[in-house]
């Protein structure tokens, strides 16, 4: 006989945010569950099932507040940086932005 649990027996998978019961459509991010319109920005509650999104101190962020919140901005053109960067003198650029003063 196989070792099948019942319905009842198998273990309830909860939502991370409403802590009710998931049905459906889950997600799972790292280890945790989220119904998928409860995975949100924490500052904008912008889904962030379809869009890029981080993770900082266990709280999910929209790119844009994510930048605004925690960015670091080009010194040359004043944009968010992301990816590979040039750091001198304690500022940071694209490396696009990152040129000579002078001969510019």
């Amino acid at each position: 006989m196989e070792d099948l649990m019942s319905e009842a027996q198998k273990p309830k998978i909860t939502c991370y945010t409403c802590r009710q019961p998931c049905a459906g459509e889950v997600l799972r991010v790292q280890d945790k569950h989220f119904h998928i319109t409860c995975f949100v920005c924490r500052v904008c509650r912008r889904q962030l099932a379809t869009d890029g999104f981080f993770v900082k101190d266990g709280m999910y962020y929209c790119t844009r507040d994510y930048q605004e919140m925690f960015g670091t901005k080009c010194h040359g053109c004043g944009d968010y940086v992301e990816g590979e960067v040039v750091t001198a003198l304690g500022k940071t650029y694209h490396q696009k932005c990152f040129v000579c003063s002078r001969c510019r």
